[in-house]
């Protein structure tokens, strides 16, 4: 499983480059070692410290360091649950000291790797700037959004990718409903619409667990009509949740439609006139020239984060995955 805690955005350098931004060679005589150094905090990388952690508890004599700049271990599947309220924050996350007892933590946020003379360059909590040498790099800091360049994307949608995000997504939902509240049913249409795009496991039950939160929610808010809320799924795809069998997408769409969901899929695109004037995928609510309340963003496609893509052409790469990668670099 991929890292869901981005640890840098910075790209690889060599480590000369790193001491002569960072002011001279001072940093030189700060450097540490370590045998194996694993940068990231999510399911790949404490997947590998929780292991490394038992064969050293069994005698194996070597020194491991995890490097993440969140000190928790964040179980992602739990956001939509938070984002909900029918989990708590606190659920959804476990110190990552406490999961480890001979593995070195290190919360930092990493800058640069010099894969070539095996180093690692990352920013303490104090704001100090540290060298890190080692044998053996395990990079599982995870993956970014995708975008696609679609226009104002980026800008308006929300993620759910952090705890952060889901606690936000919850809040804004209830600040949406006080506004609601006060305006008449025409004037509010707009922030009583949600859109999530992107139709695999996480974006569908993301939209059911938001719909009743919201309709829940509005039983504190009589001045507003459950028929007023309008949740809408996309998927660019001609069913939901393509991992699961065709049968039990069926099975999916048919439950959210049936509580009042619309899912929009790839044959009600192509009904569309804007989709023959504008091919690439565009938010649902441009044709009435406006965005609406929250959208948010599930694309079934993420790019590594940059840390790793700058860093896949090193001689001695393990990823997440579990792969070596091999390439001309020597260390």
């Amino acid at each position: 499983m991929t890292e869901r805690v981005l640890l840098a955005d910075a790209p690889v350098q060599s480590l000369d480059a790193y001491v002569a931004a960072e002011g001279g060679q001072g940093l030189r005589k700060a450097l540490a070692h370590t045998d194996i150094v694993i940068i990231g905090g999510g399911f790949g990388a404490m997947n590998a410290a929780v292991a490394l952690d038992r064969r050293l508890k069994r005698g194996l004599k070597i020194e491991v360091t995890l490097i993440s700049r969140s000190n928790f271990f964040l179980f992602t599947h739990l956001l939509a649950e938070v984002a909900a309220s029918l989990v708590e924050a606190r659920h959804a996350v476990s110190p990552i000291r406490r999961m480890l007892d001979r593995v070195r933590f290190i919360e930092g946020t990493v800058q640069t790797v010099d894969p070539v003379r095996r180093t690692v360059a990352f920013v303490d909590q104090n704001g100090h700037s540290r060298l890190l040498s080692y044998q053996h790099c395990l990079l599982a800091s995870g993956s970014v959004t995708e975008f696609f360049g679609i226009p104002g994307l980026a800008e308006n949608a929300l993620t759910l990718k952090t705890l952060g995000d889901a606690i936000g997504i919850r809040n804004r939902i209830i600040d949406l409903l006080e506004r609601s509240a006060l305006l008449s049913k025409a004037e509010r249409s707009s922030l009583l619409t949600f859109i999530v795009v992107g139709g695999g496991l996480n974006g569908t039950e993301i939209a059911g667990e938001l719909h009743d939160f919201v309709l829940e929610a509005l039983e504190d808010y009589p001045a507003i009509d459950p028929g007023e809320i309008r949740m809408v799924l996309i998927e660019m795809l001609d069913r939901l949740a393509q991992e699961l069998p065709p049968e039990l997408s069926a099975y999916a769409q048919r439950n959210l439609e049936s509580r009042g969901i619309e899912v929009w899929l790839v044959p009600w695109f192509r009904t569309q006139a804007e989709a023959i004037s504008h091919p690439r995928p565009s938010m649902p609510c441009a044709r009435a020239g406006r965005w609406p309340a929250i959208s948010w963003w599930r694309s079934p496609v993420e790019s590594w984060s940059p840390t790793i893509t700058a860093a896949s052409g090193c001689s001695r790469l393990w990823g997440a995955t579990g792969e070596w990668a091999e390439s001309s670099a020597s260390g």
